[in-house]
């Protein structure tokens, strides 16, 4: 085998190497992605059922969101502009079905300590 054979089959098995390595961290990434929708598909049926059960229980709905990541996701969302903006999406429109609106509000506890969002609904404006 000649210099020139043995760094051409060099050179081919670093790259293997390479596409090797690409291909896990291109998996690490897509798994990530799934356990994070994974999260916002759970945060959204949490919402829900939240909202479903107190207003079935005569209650007005208020859910606290102390979160940091969830509460800028949230912001984001209301923007159009989260990643995963279709579960949102999904929110909107289960509301606007069951004839309410999805309701944010900042709050925080007057010496700028801490901030939360609260999420509660409204009956849509076309209902009685």
């Amino acid at each position: 085998m000649t210099l020139g054979n043995r760094l051409a089959a060099t050179l081919r098995e670093i790259d293997e190497r390479k596409l090797h390595a690409a291909d896990l961290r291109t998996d690490k990434d897509r798994e990530k992605l799934r356990k994070e929708r994974l999260g916002k598909v759970e945060f959204i049926a949490t919402i829900i059922a939240h909202t479903t059960r107190k207003i079935d229980t005569g209650l007005v709905p208020s859910l606290k969101i102390d979160n940091y990541a969830s509460q800028k996701w949230i912001r984001a969302a209301i923007q159009g502009k989260a990643q995963h903006q279709d579960l949102w999406n999904d929110l909107t429109r289960w509301a606007a079905d069951a004839e309410l609106e999805i309701v944010i509000r900042e709050e925080n506890d007057g010496a700028g300590i801490c901030g939360w969002i609260t999420i509660t609904a409204i009956p849509a404006r076309n209902s009685a």
